[in-house]
C-alpha cells in the first residue's frame, strides 16, 4: 500500500483480511497490524473505515474468538493503547455477542484478553448477561467483580470479599480446582489475603503466586505418584491414627518438600490432599482419576 503497486495492495490486502478471519476479525487484525507497522496514517485511516463498514454485520462465535486469538500474540501486548482504542471502537458490535451461550473455555480466553486491555465494562455486560443465562453458576458473579473492582482485589467490598470466599470453598468441595485456583490468583495477585479456613498459613504468599492451571495438573500427577507409593490400607491407617484431617495434614507436609508443592496456594493444596484422601478412602488410585480436572 505505500509503493507504486497500488493495484496489487489491494489484491494482496484482501486476501490476507480473508486468510484472517474475514468480516470484523480480519479487518481488526488488519488495523492492528498497520498500527504494530506504524503505517502510515492515511492508510491506517482506510482500514479502519473497512473495520466500521465491516461492524454493520452481526457477530458471530467465531468471529468474536479470532479476536480473542488475534490480542492474545505476544506484539498486541506491546501496543496496548492502540488495542485498547480497537476495542473501545468495536465494543458495541462486541456487545452484541454478550448473550451468546459462551463454554466456560471460550470465556475464560475471552475475559482474559478484556482484563488484559483493561476492557472492564465489556467485561461487566459479558458478566451480567451470563448470570441472566445461568443465575446459578458462580464463575458469572466472580468476573462480575473482576470487572466492578478493574481487576484490583483493594476494591473488593465487604460483600464482595464474602462473596469470593463462598465461591472458592463451593469450587473446592465439588473438587473444581481451576476455579477455585482462578479465585485464589485474583485475590493474592493484588496483595489481598486469601480466603478460606486456612489463611494466613505459612503456605500464603501475599503479592502474587507463580502458578496456573497446567501446574495443578502437573500436582495430580504428583498425586498420583504419592497414592502409588501407598497402599489404601497404609492412607486408610493414617486416618485411623491422626483422623481425616490429620492425615491430610500429614500428606501436605509431605508435599510441600516437592517444589510444585511450595509454588501452590495453601488453600488450593489442603483442597487436592483431602480429595486424595477421599478418594483413596473410595477405592483408591481408580477413583483418584475422575477428578474432574
Amino acid at each position: 500500500m505505500q509503493t507504486a503497486q497500488k493495484e496489487q495492495a489491494e489484491v494482496w490486502l484482501r486476501e490476507g483480511v480473508d486468510l484472517a478471519g474475514g468480516g470484523v476479525a480480519g479487518w481488526f487484525r488488519a488495523v492492528l497490524e498497520a498500527e504494530l507497522m506504524n503505517a502510515a496514517t492515511g492508510d491506517t485511516g482506510r482500514l479502519r473505515e473497512e473495520l466500521a463498514h465491516a461492524r454493520e454485520t452481526r457477530p458471530t462465535k467465531a468471529a468474536v474468538m479470532t479476536i480473542v486469538t488475534t490480542l492474545g500474540q505476544p506484539e498486541a501486548s506491546e501496543a496496548k493503547s492502540a488495542v485498547s482504542g480497537l476495542l473501545l471502537g468495536t465494543q458495541a458490535w462486541l456487545l452484541q455477542a454478550a448473550d451468546f451461550d459462551w463454554s466456560p473455555a471460550e470465556f475464560q480466553a475471552l475475559a482474559e484478553v478484556l482484563v488484559r486491555f483493561e476492557a472492564f465494562d465489556l467485561l461487566q455486560q459479558y458478566a451480567r448477561a451470563g448470570r441472566y443465562r445461568e443465575s446459578t453458576n458462580p464463575i458469572w458473579r466472580f468476573h462480575e467483580i473482576v470487572a466492578r473492582t478493574e481487576g484490583q482485589a483493594d476494591r473488593l467490598s465487604l460483600a464482595e470479599t464474602d462473596d469470593l470466599q463462598a465461591m472458592a470453598q463451593a469450587a473446592a468441595s465439588r473438587q473444581d480446582f481451576h476455579t477455585a485456583n482462578r479465585i485464589q490468583r485474583f485475590v493474592f495477585g493484588n496483595g489481598g489475603g486469601p480466603p478460606g479456613r486456612r489463611h494466613g498459613s505459612a503456605g500464603a504468599q501475599p503479592g502474587g503466586f507463580d502458578f496456573d492451571d497446567s501446574d495443578t495438573d502437573e500436582l495430580l500427577e504428583s498425586v498420583m505418584d504419592e497414592m502409588a507409593g501407598r497402599s489404601g490400607d497404609k492412607l486408610r491407617r493414617l486416618v485411623a491414627d491422626f483422623g481425616r484431617e490429620g492425615a491430610v495434614a500429614h500428606i501436605v507436609k509431605e508435599l510441600r518438600s516437592d517444589p510444585l508443592g511450595r509454588r501452590m496456594p495453601e488453600p488450593v493444596l489442603w483442597d487436592v490432599c483431602e480429595a486424595m484422601v477421599s478418594t483413596a478412602m473410595e477405592g483408591g488410585r481408580q477413583a483418584a482419576r475422575r477428578i474432574p480436572f
